[in-house]
Order: C-alpha cells, then structure tokens, then sequence
C-alpha cells in the first residue's frame, strides 16, 4: 500500500512521536510511506525515522511570506496531484483541514483524520471548531485515542470511527521491579497553558518543605518557558527545580525517579505519561477530560489527583514519594501493559481499519 501521512512538523511532541513510530512500523510492514510535514520547509524530525520513509517538507521552496494556509493547500494538491496515494492518514485540526481541502476532487484516495487531543477543548476558537468538524463530516475514516474523545462526535459524523491507542516503545527492557527511587520528580510536555506546570511548580514548593532533598526537572520547550523560570525563581526554587528543554533520553536518564507527574488541565492520551508507566516510573496524573489519563491508571498503576487540585496533588506526591512497596505493585502491573501499547500491536490495528475502509468504499 502507498500511504501519505501529513502532519504540521515532525518536531518534539506527541503527535510527532505517534506519527514516527507509525510511520517506521508501517514500512517494516512492506508498505511505501511518505510523511509530508506541511508547516515545515527544511527535512528535518526530531524523532529517528526509517530510511525508507520519504520526509517532505511542504515549504522547502517557499519563502516565510508564502507560507499561508492556503498556499499550503494548494502544495499539497499539487503533490497529490503528481503522486497518488490509496490512502493519506492526517494528524491534528489544522491538518485535517488542509487535507480535507487538498483531496477534494481526488477520487480513489482515503483520507483518514484523526483526533489528537480533548475535542472539548481544542481548538477554542469557534471558526477553527467549525473547520475541523467540516473536515471531520467529509472524512472517509476517523481515529480517535479514546471513547470520550469518539462519543464527543457521535452525532455528528457518519463515516467509520475506530479508537486506538498510542503506540508506545519501551526503553529501559529489564526492569529492577525492586529497585529504590532517587528522590527525583519528573514532568514532560509543552510549555503550554494547557500543561499547568505553575500548579505542579507550587505543589512542589510546599512538598521541598516535607522532603527537603527531592527535586523537580521538567522537559519541555514552548512559550511559558520564561514564565515559569519566573515562578521558580520567585518561589527560590533556582537550585532545585530544572527546566531541562527538550531531551530524547529523558526516559533513560531518569527511569529510577521517585515520581512522574502530568498536571494537564486537559489530554488526549498523554505519550510522555504512557512511557513513564511503561518504562517503571511510579506516575501520578490529573484526573482530566478527555479520558486518556484515566484509561491509563485503570490498572491499579498509578494515581489520580483532581483535575487543578493542587492540595490532592501534593497529598497524593506525598502518598507515593518513597513508597518503595506500592512503586513495585505498580511497576508490575505497567510492565503487563507492553504488549497493548506496543507499536507493532497498535500499527496492526490502523493496518486493519485502512483495509477495512479500502474495502467498504469500494
């Protein structure tokens, strides 16, 4: 099968992570992948791809002044002009749309869209909500990573929906499911509103004053990166809590933590939380919409705080801090999670909901 997937850049984030690990398992399936980065203009992912993979930066012959949503439409109906495709796989609103306006009078290619994140939530503007459930109505298949995500839509598409997880790889392969904890207190993401890092900074102020030797790193890069080194600094926290910047090793650097925090206001199914768990880090993370959080601490695996609740956040850090019994429960029921998350698992099942698809539109 000849498969295009089309997604804004291959930066760091979850998106572009899932999208690597698809992409890379697709082709050790034997099918032909291109992976268009439609806001990009230099070859460039963040994250390791086969070599048989085709990188498109979208841009690559535009100056910054062309760069439009529009002209991105009309790129990316030249290329699929000029290259056919039996199915094309799109991440993320703004890419659901362009897509959805590229292959408009291309008969014979499936577009499959998919939703990455908290439909309630994302995006927030009213114009772009519009877009994307237009995209969505006109798709021929839809992803989703969870059933609150799917149910959001429920009456308001009629093409075929599936959900499926992320994919997820381990790194650290042997497990010391006994081993101790170092006092450290891991968060990844974006540096982004919707992330709440100032509520998991404040919650860490008062839990130092319980556990003078813990520490708090967070890696991520975005536009609250100056914002909270401002917090930290105001709350004399310079010498304990790191913003780290983007890190491909974070797991392998800091898998004997104490802790692994998502404070997200809200998620889709959040990567860097299902990499921790998998990966033996005794995890805690907020109980938000649109599910996936909850879905991946339904095991007895992890806990739960309420969502921006900084009080039940720091009862339950201080729960699990050093609990070197409840962190080998858990370590023990993650790494039963593997095989569901794993990515030749999850790649399978696209595989099969593009079949199944190709085969009903026929």
């Amino acid at each position: 099968m000849k498969i295009c997937f089309c997604i804004d850049t291959m930066e760091s984030g979850g998106a572009e992570r899932v999208a690597s690990m698809l992409c890379n398992e697709f082709v050790e399936l034997g099918h032909e992948v291109d992976l268009i980065m439609i806001s990009a203009q230099k070859k460039i992912s963040f994250y390791d791809l086969d070599k048989k993979i085709n990188l498109i930066p979208l841009l690559s012959c535009c100056k910054k002044k062309n760069s439009s949503f529009l002209n991105k439409v009309f790129l990316l109906k030249k290329h699929f002009k000029n290259n056919h495709y039996e199915v094309v796989i799109s991440f993320l609103p703004n890419v659901n749309f362009c897509v959805f306006l590229s292959l408009k009078r291309f008969n014979g290619t499936i577009h499959i869209a998919s939703e990455r994140n908290n439909p309630y939530q994302d995006p927030q503007s009213k114009i772009r909500r519009f877009f994307k459930e237009l995209a969505f109505k006109n798709a021929d298949g839809i992803v989703f990573q969870t059933e609150d995500a799917k149910n959001y839509f429920n009456n308001k598409i009629k093409c075929p929906v599936q959900v499926i997880k992320n994919p997820v790889l381990p790194v650290i392969n042997n497990i010391d499911l006994e081993a101790k904890t170092n006092g450290n207190i891991i968060s990844v993401g974006r540096l982004e509103e919707q992330k709440n890092f100032p509520l998991l900074i404040n919650a860490f102020f008062q839990f130092n004053k319980l556990y003078p030797s813990s520490r708090l790193k967070i890696f991520g890069e975005g536009s609250l990166k100056d914002k909270l080194a401002e917090l930290v600094d105001s709350l004399n926290l310079s010498n304990i809590v790191q913003l780290c910047g983007n890190s491909k090793t974070w797991i392998e650097d800091n898998y004997n933590c104490s802790l692994f925090i998502n404070s997200s206001f809200y998620e889709g199914m959040p990567n860097s939380l299902l990499e921790a768990l998998i990966n033996g880090m005794p995890c805690i993370a907020s109980d938000c919409p649109i599910g996936g959080s909850r879905e991946l601490l339904s095991y007895r695996n992890g806990l739960l705080f309420n969502n921006d609740n900084q009080q039940d956040l720091i009862n339950k850090m201080c729960f699990l801090y050093n609990n070197d019994t409840l962190v080998a429960e858990y370590r023990r029921a993650n790494f039963k999670m593997r095989d569901y998350y794993s990515s030749q698992t999850i790649s399978k099942q696209w595989i099969e909901f593009i079949e199944r698809i190709i085969h009903e539109t026929k």
